[in-house]
């Protein structure tokens, strides 16, 4: 019988493998495949997105140079 803890330890010849985790449990995570469904690659993504809209600054905040005192 074939066990993951196999390879993990490098049993039967096989070439250990130190530090492994599934794609979907690393940070960042990612999916083996292109069609989606990996909740925390969804998670993630979003969280990105909110930092990214969050480190932009607001429009309405900006000084504008050179603008005349009303």
């Amino acid at each position: 019988m074939i066990r993951i803890t196999d390879h993990l330890a490098g049993n039967d010849g096989r070439k250990q493998v130190e530090r492994w985790v599934p794609r979907w449990m690393a940070f960042p995570p990612s999916a083996y495949t292109a069609r989606g469904g990996v909740a925390t690659v969804t998670a993630h993504a979003k969280v990105m997105a909110a930092r990214n809209q969050a480190a932009q600054p607001d429009p309405d905040d900006m000084e504008v140079p050179f603008a005349e005192a009303a």
